[in-house]
Order: structure tokens, then sequence, then C-alpha cells
């Protein structure tokens, strides 16, 4: 009785602890794991970081250099001597889509390029215009860059890997508000631990939580929207709760892009408050949403800025193909594959680097057939008739159901519009753009698969152990059995 006991009260005041420590200590191995810029984009991201550091007079000459789109030589990027010369002398580009190349190495503590990179004096700023920063105004960008300009640190690795270390940072706070999600949906202690660490553990996200890039902002901001949405479900009369859902989405504009799928469901999501305040029928409810529809879609091309809007909605560009019907039915048979949905599956589960270094076929098969069975259940627990205490609640499942779907449309529709004015796939539908939703796409598995296999509180606690311990699992194969022999053996 007394172990009993003991057990229970280290679950619930030491267990989330401990596993935020571990998740901490994977993270931090993970930053130091991956080569410098081997992130998708990295050289990029950490290329604007130092832009924004630059004063706003430029006291220094300036060059004119065409861009080139190809991405094959770091040295023909328009970014500081810096981070090219960096680049340069870590083999960014031998590394890069190359399966089987690794780093030179040194039988010393220090890299064999370091002190010749330490000896010269390099560029913090750019000298040649226009150049490869992204044009994104994201918050990740505003903080790390006044962490980089502020920081006391003057070598170049140091600063990078502190940047990595933001990034993990903001991993962990995804991790915490997932708690405080789980707090609100579980009701037990263990429960609530073992969904974090089930999150957490998610290789792809770890690896997006730990590289220099914006993607790990807009997951935040998508998980922050998450938590506020259940709370206002939970107590539509708490002011604070919207405030806080105003401010994940305002979050959210100020992380990428895509956060913009956020603004339909913040609409649904009050409409279905003001249908549970007021009572109304489902005609009438219908009846409202229409109305909203359409003048939400006249507050957006008033309010928005034009330039936001044309850029979104590609304006001004003209359509390849006669009609759309034309343009939908080329892209969907470029696109609605299996083949696709494969691809986009392992860049969701574990396709590491430049995406050049994933997870098995036959690991990320056994992923898919228990993702769909997860999906199945999920469609039959929602029209089942019968109450499962132990699940989660449904109108949690359905505003999780709706991000998804909003997130899905916002990133093909972007994707096709691209290939209608060009005939060309470049924007794609990689797994890891749709990482923002993981915490409601994990939701939905977790209950479908409760329903179909549990039938009482503890069995569905013994499914989230066994979940937990397979993302583990896979996470430490991802580790040793892909990205170590892909970068260092």
């Amino acid at each position: 009785m007394y172990y009993t006991i003991l057990m229970l009260n280290f679950q619930s005041k030491y267990f989330f602890l401990f596993a935020t420590s571990f998740l901490a200590f994977l993270g931090i191995f993970f930053v130091f794991t991956l080569p410098l810029y081997q992130g998708p984009d990295e050289v990029i991201h950490y290329g604007t970081i130092q832009y924004k550091t630059e004063p706003q007079d430029k006291n220094w000459p300036l060059y004119e250099r065409k861009i080139i789109h190809n991405g094959q030589d770091i040295r023909e990027f328009n970014l500081s001597e810096e981070v090219v010369f960096g680049g340069v002398l870590n083999q960014f580009d031998e590394l890069k889509w190359q399966e089987e190349n690794t780093q030179n190495f040194s039988l010393s503590a220090t890299h064999p390029n370091e002190a010749i990179f330490d000896q010269r004096s390099h560029k913090r700023f750019i000298e040649t215009y226009p150049n490869n920063t992204s044009g994104t105004k994201s918050f990740y960008y505003t903080l790390t860059s006044f962490v980089e300009k502020y920081t006391s640190l003057s070598n170049f690795s140091e600063r990078f890997f502190l940047a990595r270390l933001i990034s993990l940072f903001v991993y962990l706070g995804v991790i915490l508000i997932t708690y405080s999600i789980a707090r609100k949906i579980f009701t037990s202690p263990l429960q609530i631990t073992l969904f974090a660490l089930f999150i957490g553990l998610e290789p792809m996200l770890i690896a997006t939580g730990t590289i220099v890039n914006i993607d790990i902002a807009l997951i935040f901001s998508f998980t922050l929207f998450f938590l506020a949405g259940i709370l206002l479900l939970q107590n539509p009369s708490t002011y604070r709760y919207h405030l806080l859902l105003g401010t994940s989405f305002i979050l959210g504009l100020y992380s990428k892009g895509p956060a913009i799928c956020l603004l339909p469901t913040i609409g649904i999501l009050y409409l279905w408050l003001l249908k549970d305040h007021f009572h109304w029928s489902y005609k009438k409810t219908f009846l409202v949403l229409l109305i909203s529809i359409s003048l939400s879609a006249a507050i957006f091309f008033i309010c928005i800025p034009s330039t936001y809007t044309s850029s979104i909605l590609r304006l001004g560009s003209d359509s390849q193909f006669s009609s759309i019907s034309n343009s939908l039915l080329a892209y969907t048979d470029k696109t609605f594959s299996i083949d696709d949905f494969f691809h986009s599956h392992t860049s969701y589960w574990g396709n590491f680097g430049w995406l050049d270094t994933r997870i098995s076929d036959t690991v990320l098969i056994f992923i898919w057939c228990l993702e769909y069975l997860g999906y199945l259940g999920f469609i039959f627990f929602l029209f089942a008739k019968k109450s499962f205490s132990y699940l989660p609640s449904k109108k949690f499942l359905c505003l999780a159901l709706g991000m998804i779907i909003s997130l899905q449309f916002a990133i093909r529709f972007y994707d096709w519009r691209t290939f209608d004015i060009t005939k060309e796939i470049l924007i794609g539908t990689p797994g890891r753009y749709f990482l923002p939703n993981i915490v409601p796409h994990f939701l939905i598995i977790v209950t479908g698969l409760g329903f179909l296999f549990t039938k009482n509180k503890a069995q569905f606690t013994t499914l989230l152990k066994a979940l937990s311990l397979g993302m583990l699992l896979l996470c430490l194969y991802s580790i040793f059995n892909v990205i170590i022999p892909r970068y260092y053996l």
C-alpha cells in the first residue's frame, strides 16, 4: 500500500518534471548532433537573424549581384561573409542532399578548420544585394536577432548554436502548453504527463525545435491557440480566455503566413459558443454561418493589406490553364497519389537534415497503419451514441478537427495556386508543414485508438503508456539508426 501511495505521489509531483528534463536533454543532443546549416533552409534563417541585427544606416559599400536560385553553392548566397565562409568550412554543400557524405573529422577536440576561421576577421553584415534573407516577419527572428545583437559571444559557432538553443526553449514552451492542454482533457496526472511525453518525443518535432527556423514559432502559436480554444469551450464567460485566443492568433500571424487559416477556425468557434448560449437550432446556426462567412470575406479584403492578400492568393498572376477545373484536375493528378501521401508522411514522422535522412519505409508503413486505425476509430467515436467518460470530449475533438482541416486547406490552396500560375509543384506539401497541428492531430489518433481498443480508464492509460514507449523507441531509432550513421559513420 505504501509503495502504491509513493508511486502515485511520484506520478503527480515529479513525473512531468522528469519527462520535461528528459526532453530537454534529448533536445540538447539534437542541437549539437545535426551539423551546421543541415536543417532545411537553416542558412537562410540564420542569415536573416544576422541581417536584422544590422543598423538601418548601412555605412559600408554595397554591391549588386543577381540571386541564383539553384542553391548548389553557398558562395552564391547574398549573405554575410561570416555566414557564407562558415558554411564553406563546415562542408555545407558537400553534405546537403548527399545521403552518404560526411564531414572531415579531426582527432582533436576542435574542428579541423576552426583555427583558420577564427584567425580571419569575417564581416557580419551583408554587402551584396538583393539579399537571400527571408521576407517573413516572425517573432522568432525578433527574439533571436535581439540575442544575436546583444550577446557577448563573438565566436560564430557559439552564436549559431545559441540560436538553436533558443529554438529549443520555444520547443519546451510547446511541451508546457501541451501539458496544460492535457490537464483540461484528462483527469489522471499520469495520463496528462504521458500525453505530453507522447507529443514531445515525436522525432520531427524535436528536430524542428532544435534548428534555426521559424516553423517552431508557428507550432508554438498553434498549440497556444488550441489551449485557448479548449479553455473557451469550457468557460466562455472568462474574458482572459478570449484575450488569450486573440493573442495566440496575432502571435501566429507574427510567426509565419499559414497562421491566417486560424481565422475561419475562430469564426466557427465563436459560432459554436453563440449556438450554445442562445440555444439556436441547427438551421439558424447554418444561416448565421453563411452570413458570417460573407462578412468575414468582405472584412478580410477590406481590412487586410493588399500586399498580404496578394501574396497569399497570388492575385495579379495569370493562370496557365484554360479553366479552374482543368487546373484542379492537373494538380490532383500530380499530387493526390499514394507516393505523394507517403512522401508527406515521411517528412512528418522522420526525414531529417535537408530532407535526405529518412526513417525506413517499413517503420513508416507501420506508423501509417496505426495512424489510420486512429482516424477510423475517431470517426466511429464521433457518431457513437454511447458516452465514454475516459475519452476526450467531442467538442474538443471538433475544435482539433477544424484546425486540421483549416491548415490542410491553406497549405494545399497555396500549393495549387502556385501550380496554377507556373505548371510546376514549387511549394509541395511536405509533412513538416502540418506539424503546427501536432497536438490536435495526436489527440484525434489517441481518441480513435482508445475507442477501438480500450474499455475503461485503466486500459486507456495502458494505451497511452504503449504509445509513449513506442514514440520513445521511434526517437531513439531516429537518433542511433538514422541520424548518427548518416552524418558520422
